[in-house]
């Protein structure tokens, strides 16, 4: 059944194109600096070597990738505490757009997982082919300790 699946959707099999996106989302209010700058620096990690296409989501983000000089796919999504459902729809239209089209052959996310006020940690988790979607999440680890959670019980 799971081959079945396979053969019948593009999305599930590895793209024309060994270029990647990656969609890049990152903080825009003030003191995001060190925020950024350990997704930035993950993200360049992550890019080192391969053919890549940046859909930066947040000001910052278009920002850092215009000065780099990395090829954009859109400025639309500059403005975060505007974006919506609908613009979540849309972004994903242009990725399913642009891997079917074989533009890239691979879309990842890159988002910072927030711990506490004092611990963010970058991430990136694949999209596209859907066989790169591990669905696990790598080196996240549970942001609550017991004493919180009991803490957070007494509340409730």
């Amino acid at each position: 059944m799971r081959q079945a699946i396979r053969t019948l959707s593009v999305y599930t099999r590895s793209g024309k194109s060994g270029r990647w996106c990656y969609v890049v989302v990152a903080g825009d209010r003030g003191l995001a600096g060190g925020y950024n700058a350990n997704l930035f620096k993950e993200m360049e990690a992550q890019m080192a070597g391969k053919d890549c296409i940046v859909l930066p989501i947040g000001k910052k983000a278009v920002e850092y990738y215009k000065r780099r000089k990395v090829e954009i796919l859109t400025e639309e999504f500059a403005e975060v505490g505007d974006l919506s459902v609908s613009d979540c729809f849309t972004i994903a239209k242009l990725l399913c757009k642009g891997f079917k089209s074989g533009d890239f052959g691979h879309a990842a996310l890159g988002y910072t997982n927030f711990i506490s006020m004092l611990s963010q940690r970058p991430g990136v988790s694949g999209m596209l082919p859907l066989e790169d979607f591990s669905g696990e999440e790598k080196d996240v680890k549970d942001p609550f300790s017991d004493s919180v959670r009991a803490g957070c019980g007494n509340c409730i």
